[in-house]
């Protein structure tokens, strides 16, 4: 075969062959579902998850996503019962441990909350948030100040970069405080409060936090950095 005939055969296949699907290969429905999902179209997205769930169902990051889905919408039972799919589905399921904390700290059950955060670092040391969130839920959610304080100095020694190190070091100098007492758990005196204005003392005292706070974000960890999801209207 001459050279003119290769250099035509090499543009007809470069014709007939365009670069959207490189090679033949077609976008499966659960990266399609992905890509509306990270472009915000969430409708979309859903509804080709549940495709894939339909299809597949072991698909565990199909049922991640969904789960976050209802969750960024505040459907948190639905966000559980796929949150709970995924982590059996899932050979590591850390994440959706962490979600299903998530939850139950939203419908404000601390022991369930507290039970799924520990197992989401169990099985992924490496996700140092968890730590953070085990000693929010005994301060917040327990009055647990040795427990908050247990937990919090070990994400500070796991965290050292983490956005919150500092608000969360500062908390803690008051927390150690032997005459710092927390309010109990029907007190109209909330957390952040007593961490900004000032921590309650045994004598009856303040001591001066200089305005900190615990820092607590309600930011959701999720698959990928969507933390303003539209809401769907169309149920799950």
């Amino acid at each position: 075969m001459g050279r003119l005939q290769i250099l035509s055969l090499i543009f007809a296949i470069l014709v007939l062959s365009p670069f959207e699907a490189p090679f033949g290969v077609e976008e499966s429905t659960f990266e399609k579902a992905e890509k509306f999902y990270f472009q915000k179209k969430i409708t979309v997205a859903k509804n080709l998850l549940l495709e894939v769930i339909k299809a597949e169902p072991a698909h565990p990051k199909a049922y991640s996503y969904l789960g976050d889905i209802a969750l960024a919408n505040g459907k948190y039972e639905v966000a559980i019962n796929y949150y709970k799919t995924a982590v059996e589905v899932s050979p590591t399921p850390a994440l959706e441990y962490y979600r299903l904390g998530q939850v139950y700290i939203k419908l404000g059950k601390g022991n369930l909350a507290l039970d799924n955060f520990q197992r989401a670092y169990t099985t992924n040391p490496s996700l140092k948030p968890t730590l953070y969130q085990i000693g929010y839920v005994y301060l917040v959610m327990m009055r647990n100040k040795q427990g908050t304080i247990k937990y919090w100095t070990q994400f500070l020694e796991e965290a050292p970069n983490d956005p919150q190190y500092d608000k969360v070091e500062e908390a803690l100098k008051y927390l150690r405080d032997e005459k710092c007492v927390l309010p109990p758990l029907d007190s109209h005196i909330t957390i952040e409060e007593v961490l900004k204005i000032g921590c309650r003392t045994v004598d009856g005292g303040t001591a001066d936090t200089k305005g900190s706070s615990a820092g607590h974000s309600d930011t959701i960890i999720k698959n990928d950095p969507l933390l303003d999801l539209p809401d769907d209207e169309d149920d799950l």
